[in-house]
């Protein structure tokens, strides 16, 4: 199928909304979107990491002020 819209004359409303409606039909048929070898690849690292206990992680305010400090 080759849906064609007309994004030069939709609003940004307009657009977020179309999203929005796009994501949730692909949330529901999320089971029959294929994933890709380096995704499973690196969910199993993940998980790998997290059984030895390599994956620390920060608070909320922690993370905030990191990502403050390296892009203000």
């Amino acid at each position: 199928m080759n849906a064609t819209l007309p994004l030069r004359d939709m609003s940004v409303d307009e657009k977020l909304r179309l999203i929005e409606t796009v994501w949730e039909d692909l949330e529901r048929h999320g089971n029959e979107i294929p994933m890709p070898p380096w995704h499973e690849e690196a969910l199993a690292e993940a998980e790998r990491r997290a059984a030895v206990g390599k994956n620390g992680s920060i608070g909320w305010e922690e993370a905030k002020r990191l990502l403050r400090d390296r892009f203000a």
